[in-house]
């Protein structure tokens, strides 16, 4: 009987201490999210208490939703699910996951705006509470956290807007649009913030990375900064325009008004090859790019690298700029949405006086017989038979 009554008081007293535990981890992980925004102050406008009441609900409930969603999607994005239903303790760990960060996160902001709310504009916030406003993609609430900024001219807290208006890419993935971004940036320069403070290699790094991952496929961001004054290594951002289709307006504006130089025939020191043998070897077909180098004068014949140092650069830049369009048709085929881009440059290079060399044969289409006609035939046109004496029909003569 005492055993009896010690396990079953034993067993009270475990559940009893585990749901103590459990309600006092509950309260510890989510009372942060408990509770509406205080009454607004005075100073405030109707206005702007009805934006900053908007963003603390979208603080409490929907910032917390997008975690969770990121958390799963990089689950998935690591192929830890293996194609599998997730089972429902990794889901729980998840989303326990995503809620702890969600209070590291989202919850000093939530004090932080109601210690505003209370005090209005006698309360002055640090430029990192209006910079977390975009993951909620709000120009008008970026603006009035901006506003009540105390540091928002010092540099520190000006890079870091600039720096997020550039890159585009904000906390749980959301992003401004183009629009908006230039919109803020013009904003910005309204009221004095030095553009100056965003170190150039931060600028450069953004432009390759929004022209990949961001609708600002145009370079208008890099386009704004530019025309704003802003100085960046010229040759470099040559080539990172160079390597865009998208962005070939604007770079071609930025040339014709001075802003950027007339790209020369070498890329050095960046690349040790010409314009043309860059943008022919680039992973996508660039023809209106190679039309534009070749208007400006440049000669297909050109490279750049010396005899001495071939040995020690990438295989591209011992080729001409026609080999270097012919090497990325070599392992395609013909349906490959890329190979009729690639084979309009090889055209437009022939059109313009390139001549195929020894090595060419060697790096024609391997794996598809009709992309490798197509490649001799249109070579063939501008009179170059580089199978001569391959097939016995022609074996006979000499073109």
């Amino acid at each position: 009987m005492k055993l009896q009554r010690f396990i079953r008081w034993g067993s009270v007293i475990s559940l009893g201490i585990y749901g103590v535990s459990v309600a006092v981890a509950a309260c510890w992980l989510y009372s942060w999210r408990w509770g509406g925004p205080p009454v607004a102050h005075a100073s405030l406008t109707a206005e702007e208490a009805r934006i900053l009441t908007d963003y603390d609900d979208f603080l409490a409930t929907r910032a917390v939703l997008l975690y969770r969603d990121e958390m799963s999607q990089l689950w998935e994005l690591n192929g830890m699910d293996d194609g599998e239903e997730t089972p429902w303790m990794v889901k729980l760990a998840l989303r326990l996951t995503a809620d702890v960060y969600s209070r590291d996160t989202l919850g000093p902001h939530r004090e932080l705006l109601h210690a505003f709310l209370t005090k209005g504009t006698e309360q002055k916030i640090p430029v990192g509470m209006a910079l977390y406003a975009l993951i909620k993609q709000d120009v008008k609430l970026f603006k009035l956290l901006l506003d009540k900024a105390s540091d928002l001219k010092e540099p520190v807290a000006s890079r870091s807007v600039l720096s997020a208006l550039a890159y585009a890419t904000y906390p749980l993935g959301n992003e401004l649009s183009v629009a908006e971004r230039l919109e803020m940036l013009d904003w910005l320069y309204s009221r004095g913030v030095d553009i100056h403070c965003l170190p150039p290699h931060k600028l450069l790094d953004s432009v390759r990375h929004t022209l990949l991952v961001s609708d600002d496929v145009g370079a208008a961001v890099f386009d704004w900064f530019l025309r704003h004054g802003y100085q960046v290594d010229q040759q470099k951002a040559l080539t990172l325009l160079l390597n865009s289709a998208e962005a070939l307006p604007t770079l071609q504006k930025l040339v014709a008004d001075g802003f950027l130089p007339v790209p020369t025939e070498s890329l050095a020191p960046y690349f040790e090859c010409s314009p043309l043998q860059f943008v022919a070897s680039r992973t996508r077909p660039l023809p209106d790019t190679v039309r534009w180098l070749l208007s400006l004068g440049h000669n297909v014949h050109g490279q750049t690298f010396k005899p001495d140092i071939a040995r020690d650069l990438p295989e591209f830049f011992r080729h001409s700029t026609l080999d270097v369009c012919v090497m990325a048709l070599q392992n395609m085929y013909h349906d490959n949405e890329d190979a009729a881009g690639y084979l309009e440059v090889l055209s437009v290079l022939l059109q313009h006086g390139a001549v195929p060399s020894a090595k060419t044969k060697s790096l024609l289409p391997r794996f598809d017989a009709e992309l490798r006609n197509r490649v001799v035939k249109l070579m063939e046109q501008h009179g170059y038979y580089i199978l001569t004496w391959e097939n016995s029909c022609n074996a006979c003569c000499q073109p």
